[in-house]
């Protein structure tokens, strides 16, 4: 139980962290689209 709860735990930290870097990827583009334009 303890393994699968940890796996549970690793899980949803790496969607956090993909989450994030979507996040961050599109904060970025929206500072730079106007640049490009």
């Amino acid at each position: 139980m303890s393994y699968d709860w940890k796996g549970e735990q690793t899980a949803r930290r790496h969607e956090i962290r993909v989450a994030l870097s979507v996040a961050a990827a599109a904060i970025v583009l929206a500072a730079l689209f106007p640049l490009v334009l």
